[in-house]
């Protein structure tokens, strides 16, 4: 696997757990704010 397709996949993932994070977090309190986000982010990297 070259490093594109790699790097690629490994971006998808950390976009799909970002985003089904987000959802749960709009579901569960009707809203979102920039420190839930973050703090999935530095959780993910």
């Amino acid at each position: 696997m070259s490093w594109e397709s790699e790097f690629a996949s490994q971006w998808q993932t950390f976009m799909d757990i970002l985003e089904t994070n987000i959802r749960r977090q709009v579901k569960s309190n009707g809203s979102l704010n920039s420190a839930f986000v973050n703090s999935v982010i530095k959780n993910e990297v």
